[in-house]
């Protein structure tokens, strides 16, 4: 779907996709969409994979480097790989210059019978009136006849389904006969796919710490946009990938804000607001954070960055640490922030984050350490998805108890139990059932500290634990 900004694109992408994936927002004068989005479209029983662009000014505001160009480059490459091309109008306005120049545009970069002019918003009695002028107007483009659709209100898409059908049925001809000698072609002794799902994996921080650019490394393309102003990406940015014979969903979100800048801003409230969705769809979320910025205010973690690690934490993700631009450091400070970093000041500043953080050292620039962080990824996938056996959890408290003797309070609440037992993974969940009734409440530091011990003697690196300690009757506390 390509067009001038405001015409409705991500309206339509949304409609297509039959959920709220692209952020929607009225901005006469700006873009919400900049990097495009992807997903599987259903439109009656056609199925495809539809993909929203950002608005395009091939005249305006497109000198080299600016924001707009270098979104007009990643649509450029992405028009490569797609079988046709939507070229949305609003249908309220008619054809404006702005979308002629649109479509001279994708006459030197599309093959003219791919193209097929969408005129949205064609709901009310103003656009019906206006639609012969616009039909018209829209066969000097030089594409043929629009379609009138209304993504608001979902009229008009069944004649968009007669359009769409015929381009639809050749290329799904021609993609199963690819597939069958493809299928005819490999060796029975090919190598066997990796465990079963997705490993969804969100990559959050700050604005200006990254993010996009590791995505683009980890991905070998330039599919976010990257630069150096702060708030360049808005939606969530999705691409599958491959880590051996694992796929990966990879989600670029936007830069982590506060609440008071979103008040201030309504398209940051909506980034913020998708952001957390995002993240309550991930399974390992990789923070990325500025170690020049860290070594500035001598803390590993700004306050936003613990706010946002506190949600992951909440939300019962694995959490691993990525400190980018390494490159930028001399030896000193290197030396410096190793002792920044240090795993206890992390937990001392944020209890809730697990002291056994796992940190990857990159330079997401250059790409030196990119390779360590899949390896550490993994673990900690494997490890949020670990179950401990009963007999292997008791034995392991009857240890611990008979270290602790002579603890104190720590050593009265270990003799209270009487079994652990873990009743979910994704993230671990575990109850321990204790004597005593539930007027004898265990304290949130007894937590931390049994949530501490499990992580660090049986393998939970950098996943939260959630422990419920129930008597006879009722549950009496829990630790996240």
């Amino acid at each position: 779907l390509v067009g001038r900004p405001n015409v409705g694109k991500s309206a339509l992408f949304n409609r297509l996709l039959r959920r709220r994936v692209a952020l929607v927002y009225d901005t006469p004068n700006s873009h919400v969409t900049r990097d495009y989005q992807e997903g599987r479209a259903q439109l009656g029983d056609l199925v495809f994979r539809a993909a929203d662009t950002s608005g395009l000014e091939p005249r305006g505001g497109s000198w080299r480097g600016s924001i707009n160009a270098r979104a007009t480059s990643i649509t450029t490459a992405l028009l490569r790989q797609c079988h046709l091309t939507l070229l949305v109008l609003d249908a309220k306005d008619g054809v404006l210059p702005a979308d002629e120049e649109v479509a001279q545009w994708l006459l030197r970069h599309v093959p003219r019978d791919q193209v097929l002019v969408v005129a949205n918003k064609a709901e009310g009695a103003r656009a019906r009136d206006e639609m012969p002028q616009t039909v018209y107007d829209c066969y000097r483009l030089g594409f043929g006849e629009p379609v009138a659709v209304s993504a608001a209100t979902g009229e008009g898409l069944a004649d968009l389904y007669t359009a769409l059908q015929p381009h639809i049925d050749e290329v799904s001809e021609q993609l199963a006969a690819a597939a069958a000698a493809a299928a005819a072609d490999r060796p029975s002794s090919s190598s066997a796919p990796g465990r079963g799902g997705v490993l969804k994996l969100g990559i959050m921080g700050l604005p200006n710490a990254g993010k996009s650019t590791l995505l683009n490394r980890l991905l070998g393309e330039e599919r976010a946009l990257t630069g150096p102003e702060p708030g360049l990406t808005r939606d969530a940015v999705r691409a599958m990938w491959m880590y051996g014979n694992q796929p990966v969903e990879l989600i670029d979100t936007a830069g982590w804000i506060g609440v008071g800048r979103t008040a201030r801003w309504a398209v940051a409230a909506l980034s913020r607001q998708c952001t957390l969705r995002s993240l309550a769809q991930v399974h390992v979320a990789v923070l990325v954070v500025d170690v020049e910025r860290a070594l500035r205010s001598n803390r590993v973690l700004a306050r936003r960055e613990l706010s946002l690690a506190s949600h992951v934490i909440r939300e019962g993700k694995a959490l691993v640490l990525v400190a980018n631009k390494m490159d930028v450091l001399s030896p000193q400070d290197r030396t410096l922030y190793g002792k920044v970093r240090n795993p206890y000041g992390i937990s001392r500043a944020c209890p809730a984050l697990p002291i056994s953080l796992p940190v990857v050292e990159v330079s997401a620039r250059d790409g030196t350490g990119l390779d360590e962080i899949m390896p550490v990824v993994s673990k900690a996938y494997e490890a949020w998805n670990k179950r401990i056996g009963t007999a292997r959890l008791n034995n392991f408290m009857a240890k611990l108890t008979a270290r602790m003797a002579g603890g104190g309070g720590t050593e009265a609440n270990l003799r209270r139990i009487r079994y652990v037992t873990q009743i979910k993974a994704r993230p671990p969940t575990f109850v321990a059932f204790l004597r005593g009734t539930a007027s004898q409440p265990v304290s949130g530091d007894f937590s931390a500290f049994l949530a501490h011990q499990i992580r660090e003697v049986l393998g939970f690196p950098g996943v939260p634990l959630r422990i419920w300690f129930r008597c006879a009757a009722a549950c009496l506390a829990g630790f996240r």
